[in-house]
């Protein structure tokens, strides 16, 4: 009886010890980002209900010379007046744009902001923004976040 326990305790030790390091080999290639999927993920630039968002470019550059760049399109179905654009973000400033008036449909044109810091090739940025407009006598703030990759 005390052989088949040993024999059992002797299997479980040894699998326990493989899994043991292989667990160990995965958390120190998760550590050193070979997992990351930061790169592999797709550019986005999301809007707020009744906005579209286009053409979305983050330049690489020193902190100078790097920007986002992107569009808001009035989808609401009526025109609007007094909109301000503004980017929140860790890496760029934010001061906001006035856009004026956008009729239904209308495409804001490329807004640029400056960025504060410099934005190496490949490296992520994320960042929110805002949308203020007057749509008759009220005043509607929205919001947008973008997610994307610095390119040259």
């Amino acid at each position: 009886m005390l052989k088949k326990g040993q024999a059992a305790m002797e299997f479980l030790m040894t699998y326990g010890w493989a899994i043991l390091v292989v667990l160990a080999a995965i958390g120190a290639l998760a550590y050193f980002g070979v997992f990351s999927t930061g790169s592999l993920l797709p550019d986005r630039c999301t809007a707020a209900a009744g906005f579209s968002c286009v053409d979305l470019k983050v330049q690489e550059g020193d902190a100078a010379s790097s920007e986002v760049r992107f569009a808001i399109i009035n989808n609401l179905g009526d025109n609007i007046d007094a909109v301000n654009i503004s980017l929140t973000s860790d890496q760029c400033t934010s001061s906001a744009i006035d856009v004026g008036a956008l009729s239904n449909g209308a495409n804001s044109g490329l807004l640029q902001f400056n960025c504060a810091e410099a934005l190496n090739e490949g490296s992520r940025f994320q960042g929110e923004f805002s949308i203020q407009y007057t749509r008759g006598a009220n005043t509607f703030t929205d919001r947008g976040e973008i997610r994307a990759t610095a390119r040259e």
